[in-house]
């Protein structure tokens, strides 16, 4: 099992209609997805932190997801960083 890691920096305000757009348009494509096992969202609404991190079966499936930060325009305050790990346990 592999794990995609997005970091995501929201521009001041904006979280809300991020989220809103995350759960329309980001949600459906990751679940139709290749080797889509399960996604958590972490936010921080004080500092506009959003880690993405996705569960993949395979190496590839997880560097081949969906990560469409065009689509969020305005929203980000900095480009998204992606960052992939094995993962070893799992409790």
């Amino acid at each position: 099992m592999y794990v995609k890691v997005a970091t995501v920096e929201i521009a001041p305000g904006k979280m809300d209609e991020y989220l809103r757009l995350f759960q329309a348009a980001q949600v459906p494509a990751m679940k139709a997805a290749r080797g889509f096992q399960e996604a958590r969202l972490l936010t921080d609404a004080h500092t506009g932190k959003v880690m993405s991190i996705t569960l993949w079966e395979t190496e590839a499936d997880a560097k081949a997801a969906p990560a469409q930060p065009n689509r969020y325009g305005d929203l980000l305050a900095k480009p998204p960083t992606f960052e992939y790990y094995e993962l070893s346990i799992r409790v």
